[in-house]
């Protein structure tokens, strides 16, 4: 049950612990929303759309872009070159990209996790640590279908619990990062919240202009709303929208 759901769309409250309410500049949060537009746009442009064309077309050079992909989106940082091409067969064994791409909706990325454990030998003693690659997993899904996909990670992770909590959606924060399909009902809901407020109508303007300016670079508008808030939670917990204690509305 979201709060204050009869209230005007535009207006951001503040809510205080003692139930009083503030009203906050909606002119903030717009240009953050603007300004994840023009980075869906950028990115796009200069980063996504070539992996996402590596990924789903060319096979030839998939080793050389993976490596550079878990580079780019810091990824697998402590993990050597050899054994992150070693995950990336497991998956390619397991039709990963194939199955992404031709049917994203119905697919259980989470079951694909267990392909990417990596582990080690703790130094003082000798215990073996295992690890499992949620953010990778997302990542390198949502290059492949943007449509269907949203990247998981700190930043998103963080914004996304302090929203759904500020609309009393009962959302455990220690979940959505470690399970993607509970991660990315939540994203649907937030996705849905955002798409009361007016600034959202700015989003069509942005994927006008890049679909009409950029032909060479395609894109679904549904695959570009979802990159748009998916930068949009990045710049509200890089501008510590929620430093505040209190709740947010957006």
């Amino acid at each position: 049950m979201q709060k204050f759901i009869h209230q005007e769309p535009d207006k951001l409250l503040h809510q205080e612990t003692d139930n009083t309410y503030h009203q906050l500049s909606i002119e903030n949060l717009s240009q953050l929303f603007n300004k994840a537009c023009l980075d869906a746009i950028h990115w796009w442009i200069h980063r996504e759309y070539k992996y996402h064309i590596s990924f789903t077309h060319s096979k030839n050079d998939l080793q050389s872009s993976f490596l550079q992909f878990t580079k780019d989106y810091s990824v697998f940082t402590r993990i050597e070159s050899n054994k992150r091409l070693e995950i990336l067969n497991k998956l390619q064994n397991a039709d990963f990209i194939k199955n992404i791409s031709i049917d994203g909706s119905e697919l259980d990325l989470d079951s694909y996790l267990h392909l990417t454990e990596t582990s080690y030998e703790r130094e003082k003693d000798g215990m073996l640590i295992r690890s499992y690659h949620l953010s990778m997993l997302t990542k390198f899904a949502t290059l492949i279908n943007p449509e269907e996909f949203t990247m998981l990670d700190t930043n998103a992770v963080t914004s996304l619990g302090r929203i759904l909590e500020a609309y009393d959606f009962d959302f455990s924060k220690s979940q959505l990062k470690k399970d993607y399909s509970y991660f990315k009902t939540g994203f649907d809901h937030y996705s849905e919240i955002v798409k009361q407020y007016r600034y959202y109508t700015d989003l069509t303007s942005h994927y006008n202009y890049l679909k009409d300016n950029f032909k060479e670079y395609p894109i679904s508008e549904t695959a570009f709303q979802n990159r748009v808030l998916d930068k949009f939670l990045w710049h509200m917990h890089n501008e510590k929208v929620f430093d505040d204690p209190s709740n947010i509305e957006l």
